[in-house]
């Protein structure tokens, strides 16, 4: 059997890269779920459709989640060329 140690997906970036990246992640999560949920809300008001409250403050949290996970793919993926 191989014993095989895990590897990082950002291992082969140095880390004052690495750690750009992550603020950079960070940054586009928070822009593409605030504006998600901006545009949301303004077609909600606008009685496009209805909206409950308590629902979409539910979820915010895992959609910036997985907006950090979605760009974090996309960018190292550029990035390991």
């Amino acid at each position: 059997m191989l014993a095989t140690t895990p590897v990082r997906d950002d291992e082969c970036l140095t880390p004052p890269i690495r750690r750009y990246l992550r603020w950079l992640l960070v940054a586009l999560a928070a822009m593409v779920t605030g504006i998600g949920f901006m545009v949301a809300g303004f077609l909600a008001s606008a009685g496009v459709f209805a909206l409950k409250g308590d629902l979409v403050a539910i979820l915010v949290l895992p959609t910036l989640f997985g907006t950090y996970g979605l760009a974090k793919a996309v960018v190292l993926r550029s990035y390991a060329g």
